[in-house]
């Protein structure tokens, strides 16, 4: 079953001029098809080039667009490349003929499980950090109001009231350092499962 899901980054390449006054003036349209056949581009991108060529007097040749994207897929359209593409986190604009699309889609499914893979430990790496920052900021805070302490003009309420204050700090940077390590832990499971994923993958897809 062929599955069509709209890609932002080639929607966005659309919104911008694809080709520039050369490419248009040279008028390769057999190899500019093949060039966007080879990034997965849909069939769309001939009118992008359209909009792009336009104020240059230049029309795409569509019939040898359409003959290079299709020579393009061929290369776009293998399980290898499927890998790459989902591990890269990039979406499927559905252009695959229905003779390649089962192939490329198993790939692309296990290169979304790398891609995955990969989030979890960037997402457990930067909690890791922000808890650290946090810590850091928190024990900079401690040591200004010890050195408030110091102050003979302070009444004993101020002192009382600067105690409690410190108590809390403590407490805070406590729970800043348990959550570094939480996430830090989090963070060698993620990327010990990320390592399984590639191990398990690398002599079907090579190395990623």
């Amino acid at each position: 079953m062929r599955r069509l899901l709209i890609v932002p980054a080639l929607l966005l390449l659309g919104s911008c001029a694809t080709l520039d006054k050369n490419e248009c003036l040279a008028g390769d349209w057999q190899g500019i098809g093949l060039r966007d056949g080879a990034a997965g581009a849909p069939m769309s991108r001939v009118d992008d080039h359209a909009k792009a060529c336009a104020p240059h007097g230049v029309k795409p040749d569509v019939t040898a667009w359409k003959r290079g994207r299709e020579q393009g897929l061929l290369d776009y359209c293998q399980p290898q490349r499927g890998f790459r593409v989902g591990a890269a986190g990039s979406s499927y604009a559905g252009v695959c003929p229905a003779d390649l699309e089962p192939d490329f889609l198993a790939g692309y499914s296990d290169g979304k499980l790398i891609y995955a893979a990969k989030q979890d430990v960037d997402r457990a790496s930067s909690d890791a950090s922000s808890a650290y920052y946090e810590a850091e900021r928190l024990e900079k805070e401690m040591r200004q109001q010890e050195g408030r302490l110091a102050d003979p003009k302070l009444t004993a309420q101020e002192r009382e009231s600067i105690r409690a204050g410190l108590k809390r700090l403590r407490n805070d940077r406590e729970r800043a350092l348990d959550a570094m390590e939480r996430a830090k832990r989090d963070e060698s499971r993620a990327q010990r499962d990320l390592d399984e994923l590639r191990a398990r993958f690398a002599s079907v897809y090579g190395d990623v």
